[in-house]
């Protein structure tokens, strides 16, 4: 799926919608096929945005439209952002050995996620020992080393099972001190993610657009 399937037309007509006032997440959820927007997009958008800033939160949703390019391939950006989570954020949440055992272990897997998914293979079987990071997690008494070890846990059952990205979101916010700023790094990020997206140009048959935006 490639965003608003390659028609720069469609990104024009998002970008007005979003001109006029706030779109609730339940039309982009929605839309979601037609925009050619996977759904995580929204899940990060409306999880991140509770904890920025005032100027931040009303201006991501039409920065976030705007830095989508047409016919971006947006499959991996949010395995991509959680790769700079882990590496970059979780470790400041606890000093443990353990922690950081599998903080290694689930980047490797997000890592191997990321190639399986642009070479079109099968999970490669890389292993996250879930079981092991939930043992030491029920038997630590340091809540943010808990918290960084259940989000470990929680991506690892999210590639493998299919488990809600916005319960991932959640994970990663039990795990830092400061949310706001962290939030506002988030938001950075995911901006300079899809802008890098490789984008492909593909011919689309036209596509109306009258009432896209109507409540069915």
């Amino acid at each position: 799926m490639l965003a608003y399937h390659g028609r720069e037309d469609l990104r024009k007509s998002v970008m007005e919608r979003h001109e006029k006032g706030p779109v609730e997440a339940k039309y982009w959820v929605n839309s979601g096929e037609k925009l050619g927007i996977p759904e995580y997009i929204v899940h990060i958008k409306y999880v991140v945005k509770d904890y920025l800033t005032e100027e931040s939160r009303e201006r991501l949703p039409y920065h976030l439209v705007s830095a989508i390019a047409p016919g971006a391939d947006l499959s991996i950006v949010h395995l991509k952002f959680l790769y700079w989570f882990c590496r970059e954020e979780l470790p400041k949440s606890s000093d443990k050995k353990y922690v950081a055992k599998n903080i290694h272990s689930v980047l490797r897997l997000l890592h191997e996620s990321m190639e399986d998914i642009e070479h079109n293979r099968h999970p490669s079987g890389v292993c996250c020992n879930c079981e092991y990071a939930l043992d030491i997690a029920e038997a630590v008494d340091d809540e943010k080393a808990y918290a960084a070890i259940t989000l470990a846990e929680n991506i690892a059952r999210y590639i493998w099972k299919g488990m809600y990205f916005g319960s991932i979101l959640e994970s990663a916010y039990s795990c830092v001190e400061n949310k706001e700023e962290v939030s506002e790094r988030m938001y950075e990020k995911l901006i300079e993610l899809i802008r890098e997206a490789p984008v492909t140009e593909r011919i689309h048959p036209p596509l109306k657009l009258r009432n896209f935006w109507k409540r069915k």
